[in-house]
C-alpha cells in the first residue's frame, strides 16, 4: 500500500510529495524545497520513517517544482527522471531563477526518461506514467489504479485546473522587446513630422519618449532572457531615426530659423550620418559591454534637442548660427570618438565600485530639480566630463 506525505514549499506554495510503501522504499516527486528549513523538514520526515529513497521525479520543470532537485540528488544519490520533451523547460530555469529571487538555484540534468505507458517501481508498488501536456509541454502524471492515486503536478487543482496558456504567453513575450523597439521608431518618425509642422519642442518630447522605449526594450530583453539578431538590428535602425534623424531635423530647424545662409542648416544632418556610423560600430564591437566607445546616440540626441530649453544667460549661444553649427560638428565627432564613456549599468551597488556613477546621478538629479529640461545639456556635458576623468585620472 502506498502512503503519501505532502509538503508545501517555497513562496509559490508548491506541493512536494514523498510516496512510500511497507517496504520502506520511496520516491520523491517535485521537490520544491529551497530554504534550509524546508530541506530539514523533508529529510527529517524521511529519516523518521527510515525510508530508502529510490528515485527523484518531476511532473514538470517549472521553477517552483525543481528548486530542490539539486539538494535531493546530493542527499540521496538517486536517479533523476523527467519526460524528454521537458528538458528544454528545465534548462531555461537557471536563466531566470535569480529574477524570481532564487539566486542559489543549481541545475541538475536528468539521467533517464519518463515515457507514457511505462511504470515507475519502488518496493512492492508501481505508478503508471501518464503524458499530460498543456500546462507544460512535457508534463506527466503518476497514477496508481487500485488506490486511485494521481500525482498530477499542476494539471489539476482543488476545484480547478492548471493553466495551459503559459507557453502561448511566453511566445507572445518573445515579441515584447521588438514591440517596444518599434514604439521607439514610431516616436522618431512622429517626432520628425511634429517638428516640421509645429515646433522643435515636439521633437525634444518625442526624443524623451523614444529614450523611454529604448530603455524598456533592453530591460524587457534582459528580464525575459530574450536575445535575437533581428532585435539587435531593429534596435539600431530605430535609434538611427529617433536619435539620429530626429535630432538632425531639430537642429536644422534651429539653424534655419536664425541663419541667412541656405547651406548652413544642412550641416545638421551630419548628426544623422555619424549616428549611423556610431551604431554600426557598436553592433560589431564585442567590447562595448560595460562601457561605450564614443558618445551614445541617446545621450547625443538629448543634448541636441534640449538646447531649445536654455534660458538666459545661455540662450545667447543658441541664437548664433555659427555656434550651433560648431556644436553640431563637435557632437557628430564625439559619436565616433575613440574615447571610453562609462555605462550606467550596475553590477553591484557598493560605493567603492560605483562612486563615479552615484556622484553623476546625484548631481544630475539636483540639476534637473533646479532647471528641469534646461538642465539636460549640462547633464550630458557632465557625463562626458566624468567619463574623461575616469579615463585620465583613474577614479
Amino acid at each position: 500500500m502506498i502512503h503519501i506525505q505532502s509538503f508545501t514549499f517555497n513562496p509559490f506554495a508548491e506541493n512536494t510529495y514523498v510516496l512510500h510503501d511497507e517496504t520502506g522504499e520511496a520516491v520523491i516527486i517535485d521537490p520544491g524545497c529551497y530554504e534550509k528549513e524546508e530541506e530539514n523538514e523533508l529529510t527529517g520526515f524521511i529519516s523518521s520513517k527510515k525510508l530508502a529513497i529510490k528515485l527523484l521525479l518531476n511532473t514538470h520543470c517549472h521553477i517552483d517544482h525543481v528548486l530542490g532537485n539539486d539538494f535531493v540528488k546530493r542527499q540521496y544519490k538517486v536517479p533523476f527522471l523527467i519526460h524528454p520533451i521537458e528538458l528544454t523547460v528545465l534548462k531555461t530555469v537557471k536563466a531566470y531563477a535569480s529574477n524570481y529571487g532564487f539566486p542559489q538555484y543549481h541545475e541538475i540534468l536528468p539521467e533517464g526518461d519518463l515515457n507514457e505507458g511505462e511504470s515507475i517501481r519502488f518496493g512492492n508498488s508501481s505508478l503508471e506514467i501518464l503524458f499530460l501536456p498543456g500546462h507544460s509541454p512535457g508534463h506527466v502524471g503518476f497514477y496508481e489504479s487500485n488506490q486511485k492515486i494521481l500525482i498530477c503536478g499542476d494539471v489539476l487543482f482543488y476545484h480547478s485546473i492548471g493553466r495551459s496558456d503559459l507557453r502561448r504567453q511566453m511566445k507572445l513575450l518573445r515579441h515584447l522587446p521588438n514591440a517596444l523597439t518599434c514604439m521607439n521608431l514610431l516616436c522618431g518618425c512622429t517626432g520628425i513630422i511634429f517638428t516640421l509642422q509645429y515646433s522643435t519642442t515636439w521633437g525634444a518630447m518625442f526624443v524623451w519618449a523614444a529614450c523611454l522605449f529604448d530603455f524598456l526594450d533592453g530591460f524587457a530583453a534582459r528580464i525575459f532572457k530574450i536575445n535575437s539578431p533581428i532585435g539587435k538590428e531593429l534596435d539600431s535602425l530605430a535609434d538611427v531615426v529617433s536619435f539620429g534623424v530626429l535630432p538632425s531635423v531639430v537642429m536644422f530647424q534651429m539653424i534655419d530659423f536664425i541663419s541667412s545662409s541656405d547651406v548652413l542648416p544642412y550641416t545638421a544632418f551630419s548628426l544623422a550620418v555619424f549616428s549611423a556610423l556610431r551604431l554600426a560600430k557598436f553592433n560589431v564591437d564585442e567590447n562595448q559591454k560595460d562601457s561605450f566607445t564614443g558618445l551614445p546616440t541617446p545621450a547625443n540626441a538629448l543634448f541636441i534637442t534640449s538646447l531649445i530649453f536654455l534660458k538666459a544667460p545661455w540662450e545667447v549661444f543658441i541664437s548664433n548660427d555659427l555656434f550651433l553649427v560648431t556644436i553640431t560638428l563637435i557632437f557628430s565627432l564625439l559619436l565616433v570618438a575613440p574615447w571610453e564613456l562609462f555605462s550606467l549599468k550596475f553590477k553591484n551597488f557598493q560605493w567603492a565600485d560605483n562612486k563615479v556613477r552615484f556622484t553623476f546621478i546625484g548631481i544630475s538629479v539636483l540639476l534637473l530639480a533646479l532647471w528641469q529640461a534646461a538642465a539636460l545639456p549640462f547633464v550630458i556635458l557632465l557625463y562626458i566630463l566624468f567619463s574623461l576623468l575616469m579615463r585620465w585620472v583613474r577614479i
